[in-house]
């Protein structure tokens, strides 16, 4: 069965793309007991307000390790990758603000290769750039699709086969491309997952998602909700419903799997809520704002990630639990509700997206007077 649903574009404030869809699947919301109360123990934090300048981060666009525990950290201002040790020594910087070969202009999500390669996604300058295991510049590849989609969620799938998510294919693209009509995908709502082959830029796509935007083209709809999309690197792809705290899981190539659904009511929008983003829309000259259109609840799944082993996980707003203060924990393969993690302190949001291996979690926080960091928490459940 093919879905209709829509992916998001998370926008200043809270603005973004609704995506509205039939029912795929069956709904799976049964779980075999209570589920587990999760702790995270902090074992590592990296930043600094005027000490080592390495660890002076502007704007913490995403987070990264890899297998030997290295943290990859992309700062957005400087468009530097640093790097540190497991124990946060800073090694090196991969990039930086340009044009050139091995620079990075708008480059906003990583990935690592099987083969432990470096790739990262640049909007900004149109292509995916390509280092090697010792962290030096081999090649880039042009991307070829419409549109993007923050936080970055292409990657690898365990096949090794790595994926875009765009509105469409640019004309340009060449053979391959895909159907002739995705010049029309961005005005129509649609939104396709690409294949690209890293070797030389080749595309097709993969995945045909449609929908339509709850957000008006003329204009800033305050609160407007959309649907939030996680590639897992298991291979799978898990959307959320915009107004309710249900998501469904797909094949990469579109066709619905399952339907599941998490506990929680989504939060009213106050009036001190409306008052806030009027006071930011009037200092920053917004010309169009459509107040008539604000939902009465906010969105509630904001961000899903995964830790490519077991666990999916699920930050949600919802009353008794405000944004960034805890994720539901899913299991991958039967998406049953295992557990309920709790964060020591506010998760950054929407920038940058926490990091899950089997055992610890990278995510960004920021301090009482806004200095980032990024910290790194070992996963603390029940013994037994």
């Amino acid at each position: 069965m093919r879905s209709l649903a829509r992916l998001s574009l998370p926008a200043l404030l809270g603005v973004c793309l609704a995506c509205f869809g039939d029912d795929p699947g069956s709904s799976n919301a049964e779980q075999a007991s209570t589920p587990e109360e999760w702790g995270l123990v902090e074992e590592l934090r990296i930043g600094s307000l005027d000490g080592d300048e390495a660890a002076q981060f502007g704007r913490v666009s995403a987070v990264m390790q890899d297998r030997a525990g290295r943290v990859y950290v992309l700062d957005y201002p400087t468009q530097e990758i640093r790097l540190f040790d497991t124990d946060g020594r800073f090694i090196r910087t991969i990039g930086g603000m340009g044009r050139g070969p091995g620079e990075f202009a708008g480059a906003a999500g990583m990935n690592l290769t099987p083969e432990g390669e470096l790739v990262v996604w640049d909007t900004r300058n149109r292509r995916f750039s390509i280092f090697s295991r010792n962290f030096e510049f081999e090649r880039s590849v042009p991307r070829h699709a419409t549109g993007v989609i923050y936080p970055w969620r292409g990657g690898f799938t365990p096949v090794g086969e790595f994926i875009d998510w765009g509105y469409s294919i640019r004309p340009d693209a060449g053979a391959g491309a895909g159907p002739d009509d995705l010049g029309e995908a961005a005005s129509t709502g649609d939104y396709h997952s690409i294949r690209v082959d890293l070797s030389d830029g080749a595309v097709d796509t993969v995945g045909h998602f449609v929908g339509t935007r709850e957000l008006s083209r003329t204009g800033m709809v305050p609160f407007a909700r959309g649907s939030i999309l996680h590639q897992a690197r298991l291979g799978d792809v898990w959307i959320s419903e915009p107004t309710s705290n249900v998501l469904t899981r797909y094949s990469i190539q579109g066709d619905s799997v399952s339907r599941h659904v998490l506990p929680g009511d989504a939060v009213p929008v106050e009036q001190a809520d409306l008052d806030s983003v009027r006071t930011a829309a009037e200092s920053m000259r917004l010309p169009v704002v459509h107040w008539d259109a604000v939902p009465e609840t906010k969105q509630v799944v904001r961000r899903i990630f995964d830790d490519a082993e077991r666990f999916i996980y699920v930050m949600s707003e919802v009353v008794g639990a405000p944004l960034g203060t805890r994720a539901e924990v899913l299991e991958s393969a039967s998406g049953r509700h295992v557990a309920t993690l709790h964060f020591p302190e506010r998760v950054a949001h929407p920038y940058p997206a926490p990091y899950a291996t089997a055992t610890h979690i990278l995510a960004g926080v920021q301090d009482s007077i806004g200095v980032p960091y990024v910290v790194r928490y070992r996963i603390v459940r029940p013994e037994g």
